[in-house]
This record gives structure tokens, sequence and C-alpha cells, in this order.
């Protein structure tokens, strides 16, 4: 129920209805973290493609390979530790526990440690026997704590409240503790001359509305090989030339598999064919290299090159008509 009202909430600020302290008007988002991990070196990436279908996010890596047996090799995940933000959070799940990694169109299964942490302890036991997971917060953002089944744990779940562990904020108590998530993915790579890795995500992106003169719009449709006048050409064309202001969301991918070495191009394709926040899209931007870009919509496609820092941005224009 309370995940609906936080969508609610969302929706309405971003339509300009309602920008209040309790909604979510604006979001610095939530990259995920790139894969860390050693790729044999018999291996190498020659090919990289990114699709983006609204949310959801698949890279692709091709890998190419001299080996004559099998290589084992693992890699990992550190999440940022983060807490409970509320309802008007639109991110509750910062340890993106749906990401998934495949290996030859198998999927590869996660060791999964959560640690948790309160005034800088660490209550990992304390919620053991509590029986709460240290990442509740990301699975069941929406929902109270359990309640307690029996004395003991009434008497835990009371000491909880007490200490601060646990806000009760009068319909149930919910998580007062930060997390953080580490996970693991082990793998053999075949005695084959070609593997191929996926990884498949639902993206956080950074949102925010600006006037359409607005300089900071124009400063990030320049980052991203774009200009205002070309945004307001594409408006026009699209005969939405009346537009006064714009919900800017930038995607932001890392791109990076490990320590191994990226070809010097990636493929992209990316779909935007649903609203954000009842807002139809209008633009979508990348940069192809450091001068020129890819614009448009509903699909954004072609080889660019792949960004120096390992992150690929890509901008996205929902126009507030």
């Amino acid at each position: 129920m309370l995940i609906g009202l936080r969508l609610y909430l969302v929706a309405l600020c971003l339509g300009g209805l309602l920008c209040s302290a309790t909604a979510s008007e604006s979001s610095v988002g939530v990259t995920v973290p790139a894969l860390t991990g050693d790729v044999p070196t018999d291996w190498q990436v020659n090919g990289l493609s990114v699709r983006v279908a609204n949310q959801e996010v698949e890279l692709r890596y091709a890998l190419t390979g001299r080996a004559v047996r099998r290589h084992e090799f693992a890699l990992a995940l550190y999440g940022t530790i983060f807490n409970w933000q509320g309802v008007d959070d639109p991110y509750p799940d910062r340890a993106f526990t749906e990401l998934r990694l495949s290996l030859n169109g198998q999927l590869v299964p996660s060791e999964l440690r959560a640690l948790a942490f309160h005034r800088g302890r660490d209550v990992n036991r304390e919620l053991d026997a509590l029986r709460v997971a240290p990442l509740w917060g990301a699975l069941h953002p929406d929902e109270p704590l359990p309640d307690p089944t029996d004395a003991k744990l009434r008497a835990l779940h009371e000491a909880a409240i007490k200490s601060g562990l646990y806000k009760d904020f009068g319909q149930g108590a919910f998580p007062n503790w930060s997390a953080m998530a580490i996970r693991a993915w082990r793998m053999a790579l075949p005695p084959t001359k070609a593997a191929q890795v996926a990884i498949n995500y639902r993206v956080r992106p950074a949102y925010d509305a600006y006037g359409i003169d607005d300089r900071l719009l124009a400063s990030m449709l320049l980052a991203h090989c774009s200009s205002r006048d070309n945004m307001l050409d594409r408006l026009k064309a699209a005969g939405r030339d009346h537009v006064q202001s714009v919900v800017a969301v930038t995607y932001s991918i890392p791109v990076g598999l490990g320590d191994a070495m990226l070809p010097s191009s990636l493929h992209v394709n990316a779909t935007w064919d649903q609203p954000w926040a009842g807002l139809r899209p209008a633009m979508a931007a990348v940069c192809a290299s450091r001068e020129r870009g890819v614009q448009g919509m509903p699909n954004v496609e072609g080889d660019i090159r792949t960004p120096e820092q390992g992150t690929l941005s890509m901008l996205v224009l929902f126009p507030q008509e």
C-alpha cells in the first residue's frame, strides 16, 4: 500500500501538482557499483553492447579466448551503505537485489553477504535474534517490520525500539539501521574460443525539473553532445513547441567488467516507450565521441566511443505540458 503512495507522490510532484517536503521532486539517482574481479588473461572482451528498455538495462560482453582448459574466476559487487529513507524515497532498494549475471545464457547463482550497522556497531546478531534480514529496507521497503510472535521476540522488539534500532511511527516499526550488500558470482569459462557474459538490472536514474531556458539544462545537453537548439527543434518536430519545462532524467551505467580491457567502442540500443510519472518522453541523447552525439526518440541506437571514465551517461527529456 505504501509503495502506491510513494509512486503517487512522485507522479504528482513531477507533474507539477505537488512539490512538498513529503514528495520526491528530484533525485540524484543511485548508480550500481561497477563489478570488480580478475578476468582470466587468456580471455579478452572484443564486443560490448548496452541495451536499455525504459528502466531495464542489459550489458552484454562477447569474450574470445585462447584457453585450452577451464578458467575459474569471480566477479563481485560491493554495494554502498544505505538506510531506509521513508515512503517518499523513489529508490529504496540500493542494494540492486534484482541484478542478475549470466554466462552463455545460463544464470550464475550469486553469493550474498549483508552487513548491518547502527550507530557504528555491527548489529547483524541482534537482527538474527529478531529474525529480520539486514536488507529488510531494500526487500520490503513499504512493509513494517514483522510483529513479534512470542514473549521473547516481543521483548527483543521493544528493546530494539528503545535503542533506536527500530523506528516506530505508530503504524508499525521500520528499519533504523544502515546496511550494505556484497555479492559474488563464481564461474568457469569453458575451454572454448568464445563466451558471453550478460548483466541485467533496473537502473535508478537521477531526475529533476528544469525550465526550458535553464542554464543547468543547457549544460546537461552539452555534456551529452546536444544543445538547446537541438532540443527545441525536436520538440517542434514533435508538435510540442509550447513546452515551458522538462523533467531531465539521467542514466548512469557503469560498463566495466572487472579488470578486463574493453573495446574502444560499444553498441547502444535504447528505447523509451513508457511515460515517466505520467509524462511522455520527447528526446534522448548520448555522446558517441568527444564531439559527436546520437539523439532520437523513442529509440537511440548506434556505435559510440567507450566512456573513458567507465560510466555511460544518457539523458532523456520528458516535457511538462
